[in-house]
């Protein structure tokens, strides 16, 4: 099982079962998004930027990037309340999301020797605002106070990875499903799709309508030469074998045609 956050112009979480199966996620506007929703919809409040949310945050660490001080949940300048608000709610939010997709996928696990055994289950984060979102969401947040719980179950533990570059290896592993799809259909299989196709090709001489493109249907296939294994059959009664590229660009005149 995995959960993604994402966070760029919009932010999202998806989750998938054990069979890699979506269970469903939710969208919301990303930090960018929020920062001009505020300036544009609002009367007095200042203009603010993802870079002025970075900076802020960064003033609670140290040169060594060690957080020495919290995020004032009680802020006192317009700025700092933007900036806590939005932060609170991507923590908590996100954190409440976890906790079901945990609970979901196998339960909350309240013990290391439990977490050992349930490492299959994968919380990512990418997106441009993945480096903040990866810190506001994990379980023992440092930029956030914490309270003691009131309940009497532990917190879930779990740990959040960033993937800079999840969407391509998304995009390459979807192309290696279907290469390997394809590779499982033999040659008789795709040519017995195509006999029966319609196809068109312009000619310099009118056909009988008048618009010098005949149409036709692709009758055999493997039945001439090599080089020119496609038979298509017009319906004016005339034959003509093609190659793997006539063939294609027939296929894409008659889509043209059909426009």
């Amino acid at each position: 099982p995995a959960l993604v956050f994402d966070g760029g112009t919009a932010m999202t979480y998806t989750a998938a079962d054990e069979n890699g199966k979506i269970m469903g996620g939710g969208i919301g506007p990303g930090i960018e998004v929020q920062m001009d929703s505020l300036f544009e919809f609002t009367a007095a409040l200042p203009q603010m930027t993802h870079e002025d949310i970075i900076k802020r945050v960064a003033r609670l660490e140290d040169k060594d990037g060690k957080v020495v001080k919290k995020l004032p949940v009680f802020a006192k300048t317009a700025q700092d309340n933007i900036v806590t608000k939005v932060c609170l709610d991507i923590s908590r939010s996100g954190q409440f999301v976890i906790e079901q997709f945990l609970h979901e996928t196998g339960g909350s696990k309240t013990n290391e020797s439990e977490i050992n055994h349930s490492t299959d289950r994968v919380i990512l984060v990418t997106g441009g605002d993945a480096p903040l979102i990866e810190r506001l969401i994990a379980p023992d947040c440092p930029l956030i106070k914490s309270f003691p719980s009131t309940t009497a179950s532990s917190p879930p533990k779990y740990k959040v990875e960033m993937m800079k570059h999840m969407i391509h290896h998304g995009v390459a592993s979807v192309l290696r499903e279907h290469v390997k799809e394809f590779e499982k259909s033999t040659s008789a299989e795709l040519d017995t799709l195509l006999i029966g196709q319609r196809v068109a090709k312009q000619f310099p001489m009118s056909d009988q309508d008048g618009d010098h493109v005949y149409r036709g249907s692709v009758a055999c296939v493997r039945g001439g030469s090599p080089e020119f294994p496609y038979g298509i059959r017009y319906d004016d009664g005339d034959t003509e074998d093609m190659n793997a590229v006539e063939l294609y660009g027939m296929a894409v005149c008659l889509n043209i045609m059909h426009a």
